[in-house]
């Protein structure tokens, strides 16, 4: 369908605009422009400026999760080696440029009322998927799904933390040192302890 080939152009457009330029460089007239389309097509696909950077940032997640789960764990099968690997590949999800650059927005949604709800109601609909995915690809049955949640909720927002202290410096041997933390934490969820 036209409409969503249209839509899909756009939200590409913009997530380059977004990673190349940053959020206080970001237009909906650069947007346009890279898609070889008018802002009228842009606001004709999208109602606002606040719906279309949701529906960018929800995209770039749903790309970024397919790539996550087709590269995290290949060539693995021991339960304990796949929890762990999820952790180096979440690393490596949040250190990818357009990662990043939408970490930006949430920054720029403590201003933005509309975005920030657009956004919340993103992270809640994606919150459980994160779950779904961990225990997909473990391929075990992890000690309950209670405590699979509150891991994979510590990794996620310790892995948060961690790509926000490296946008303004951090300390690399740190990162290195609560990466190997969770990833014990995460084998934990698949072996037991003797």
């Amino acid at each position: 369908m036209r409409t969503s080939a249209t839509r899909r152009s756009l939200l590409d457009a913009a997530v380059e605009v977004l990673v190349e330029n940053g959020y206080s460089k970001f237009s909906v007239a650069a947007v346009a422009d890279r898609a070889g389309m008018t802002t009228g097509a842009l606001f004709y696909n999208f109602h606002n400026r606040s719906e279309f950077i949701a529906e960018m940032c929800k995209y770039l997640f749903d790309l970024l999760e397919k790539e996550f789960i087709s590269e995290s764990i290949s060539g693995l099968s021991h339960p304990g080696d796949r929890a762990a690997a999820l952790v180096d590949a979440l690393w490596k999800l949040y250190c990818d440029p357009r990662m990043r650059a939408a970490l930006e927005l949430y920054g720029v949604s403590r201003t933005d009322p509309e975005l920030a709800k657009l956004l919340a109601e993103i992270d809640q609909s994606r919150s459980p998927r994160h779950v779904e995915i961990a225990a997909e690809l473990i391929g075990a049955n992890a000690a309950d799904s209670t405590r699979l949640s509150a891991v994979v909720h510590v990794v996620v927002l310790a892995i948060q933390g961690m790509a926000l202290d490296q946008l303004t410096g951090g300390n690399l041997s740190t990162t290195d040192e609560v990466l190997s933390l969770l990833r014990e934490l995460a084998r934990g969820l698949v072996e037991i302890p003797r």
